[in-house]
């Protein structure tokens, strides 16, 4: 009988530790056999800052809670990147963030962007996109622009000749997208001095050529229309989604436009 007892105990214990100590899946960073990172799609300027997010996953493709994660830069000189997954822009160019987990990585390459961002417009009859002229138009025109993507301080100067009549408007319009064939958008920015103020407008009711030149600061303070303001205005522009009119007498609609477009 006693050893029958004995027996009977070491069946028990072995049946305890089967069924307390027998799994042996890994847990925490141990558990980690791949990792994904999230990042913009747009650039990141130069000065700003950017979260990235690091998801570790488990051989059933399950995220692990808690998983230790380390980040690195392929170039301190392009982009540095915090402990946290935090990316500060620092010179343009591209730059490969890491993020490492139980020896598995996940990458995203960042663009950084210069702090002030050029655009242009080519502005043609036919630019007007298929609109009925009067006077068989032939003038042209051109506007540059500098949007400082840190004091958000946006600046234009442009010129025009060889208008069938006398200018009477110019401004920049949208939201239009890049690839559209047809159609228009409202005034989002007016170049007339009475309107923006410390802008200047060269020829406007007198003449067939002139000028155009100012700046503003895009923030959500300045209100554009009912619905846009600063701040939409800069997105707009940095999603090449404006355009830029001169109207005339003889065309009030608009007689040369061109797209205002990232250089």
């Amino acid at each position: 009988m006693r050893n029958r007892g004995i027996a009977l105990i070491m069946m028990a214990a072995a049946i305890v530790a089967v069924a307390c100590g027998g799994d042996d899946t890994p847990t925490g960073t141990a558990a980690v056999v791949a990792v994904t990172v999230s990042a913009p799609s747009a650039a990141i300027f130069v000065g700003a800052t950017s979260q990235l997010t690091a998801t570790a996953k488990d051989a059933s493709g399950n995220a692990v809670s808690g998983a230790a994660v380390t980040w690195t830069s392929s170039s301190d000189a392009i982009a540095t990147v915090s402990a946290s997954g935090l990316v500060t822009g620092v010179a343009p160019g591209t730059a490969t963030i890491t993020a490492t987990s139980n020896g598995k990585t996940g990458t995203a390459t960042l663009t950084i962007s210069s702090k002030t961002v050029s655009f242009s417009a080519t502005m043609t009859p036919a630019g007007e996109l298929g609109a009925n002229l009067n006077g068989n138009p032939t003038g042209s025109g051109t506007l540059t622009a500098t949007l400082d993507t840190t004091t958000n301080v946006f600046s234009w100067t442009g010129t025009f000749s060889g208008l069938t009549s006398n200018v009477n408007n110019g401004h920049i319009h949208g939201p239009f997208a890049q690839s559209a064939t047809t159609g228009s958008a409202g005034v989002l920015l007016n170049f007339n001095p009475s309107v923006t103020p410390g802008a200047t407008f060269t020829g406007l009711n007198s003449a067939t050529s002139g000028a155009v030149s100012g700046s503003v600061t895009l923030n959500a303070a300045l209100t554009l229309t009912a619905t846009v303001n600063g701040d939409s205005l800069k997105k707009l522009l940095l999603a090449n989604a404006t355009y830029v009119n001169i109207h005339t007498a003889s065309n009030g609609g608009g007689e040369i436009r061109g797209q205002l477009l990232k250089k």
